[in-house]
């Protein structure tokens, strides 16, 4: 975690200024999601005493930005929801990944890699819908098996998307190469992850506990600084994993389309010119 902090010094606002912007296009989907979806009616169903009682059929969903926080909620229709939720993540996926890879070698970023990266929209977006069918089935055995499964799964493929994005590798190729760098560093892994948690629960815990109780000026403030930092910390960790991630296997190309110190043959002239 330490190298991922020292990794990610001159490019914080950088990161801090992409997830700005794709939370703004997440809050923009959102809104058009809103208008042009009518709302779930409500019904009315029968108590166990005959009362009558309208009960609202929708069911919240929420739209999340690539990095990992919540962007925008809508009572509408929860698949609908789900799915516009991870095409907007996995448009922007990419990206993010991306800057973490160049950070981890020292590499410069910018704003402007953000939209750079579409062409990872394909796998990162398999891999979502995946582990979201996964998800609602794995309740199906039982609690701590499925807190069992999720913690599993994390650790496991933890390194899917920089397989993806650095190798250009398939979903199902890139599930197969993270299981394996993990199978040797289990407890590495594991321990990383376990750090960002913790940060990340540290940096929120004053805004749960006391944020209600603030005036509406200082309960905003601390909202958004709160934001920020939860924000910089799930960069710190991607770099953090980048890092890791080429201590084990080495990088290729970092999202680029050369190979890393590759240079592009210069263009010849055709035999006929």
């Amino acid at each position: 975690f330490t190298q991922g902090w020292k990794r990610i010094e001159g490019a914080r606002l950088t990161y801090l200024l992409m997830a700005l912007a794709a939370l703004s296009v997440s809050v923009g989907v959102a809104l058009l999601l809103n208008l042009a979806v009518p709302a779930a009616a409500p019904d009315v169903t029968t108590t166990s005493d005959g009362d009558a009682v309208r009960r609202s059929s929708s069911i919240v969903s929420t739209l999340r930005m690539p990095v990992g926080a919540a962007a925008f909620t809508t009572s509408h229709n929860s698949l609908i929801g789900s799915i516009v939720s991870a095409v907007v993540s996995a448009l922007f996926a990419g990206a993010f990944t991306a800057f973490a890879l160049c950070r981890a070698l020292g590499l410069d970023v910018n704003v402007g890699m953000l939209f750079k990266y579409a062409r990872y929209f394909l796998p990162i977006f398999l891999l979502t819908v995946a582990g979201t069918l996964a998800a609602l089935l794995v309740p199906v055995v039982g609690p701590w098996l499925t807190i069992i499964a999720i913690l599993a799964g994390t650790v496991a493929f933890a390194f899917t998307q920089l397989f993806i994005v650095d190798r250009d590798l398939g979903p199902l190729q890139a599930l197969e190469a993270s299981m394996r760098v993990v199978a040797r560093n289990v407890w590495q892994t594991a321990k990383l992850l376990l750090i960002g948690a913790i940060l990340g629960l540290g940096v929120s815990l004053p805004m749960s506990l006391v944020g209600t109780a603030l005036p509406l000026v200082a309960g905003i403030a601390l909202g958004l600084a709160t934001a920020a930092a939860t924000t910089l910390v799930q960069g710190v960790m991607a770099v953090a994993l980048a890092c890791a991630y080429d201590d084990a296997v080495g990088m290729s190309k970092t999202g680029a389309e050369l190979p890393i110190g590759a240079v592009a043959a210069a263009p010849t002239l055709s035999s006929g010119a």
